[in-house]
């Protein structure tokens, strides 16, 4: 198994984990702030999906190598997606909504739950509200982006 592979087996343990925790866990503990760690599982599981995707050698005449980070992975997806993958501005999208989700999570002065609902408050008084609703239909698109990278790695072994 190449380095594209154990970044898919990592993406898929995250997004599995962060769809456990939503479905089986929340409802038990039924605190809306869980929902941050269903996030992080996703970030991480999102992340490991587009080193697979960068790392893969159908890549390897556009990627020639890429530094650990979110930044600097996320700045080449979006540079090479678009030639590969069909769903890419979807993927994109995603990608930067949870980033941004989590950024203003460890930005915000406040936080607070109401009606099952994680609120975020911002330092220019905005919100952001984040439901399970919301969340079911993250993890619903993350499978989509795995499925995507998956048959892209998958198609490259069997040539």
């Amino acid at each position: 198994m190449g380095p594209e592979g154990e970044y898919l087996q990592k993406a898929n343990e995250y997004l599995s984990t962060a769809h456990y925790l939503l479905t089986v866990t929340y409802p038990i503990i039924d605190n809306p702030r869980f929902f941050l760690s269903v996030l992080d599982h996703l970030f991480l599981g999102l992340t490991n999906l587009m080193a697979a995707f960068l790392s893969s050698e159908t890549m390897e005449a556009d990627v020639h190598s890429f530094e650990d980070t979110f930044e600097s992975k996320f700045a080449l997806f979006k540079e090479i997606a678009p030639k590969y993958l069909e769903r890419s501005e979807e993927h994109i999208q995603l990608l930067q909504e949870i980033k941004d989700l989590i950024v203003a999570h460890r930005k915000s002065p406040v936080e607070f739950t109401r009606d099952n609902s994680f609120i975020i408050c911002m330092e220019d008084y905005s919100t952001r509200k984040i439901t399970e609703e919301e969340i079911k239909k993250y993890i619903s698109r993350a499978r989509l982006f795995f499925l995507d990278i998956d048959e892209i790695t998958s198609a490259q072994k069997s040539v």
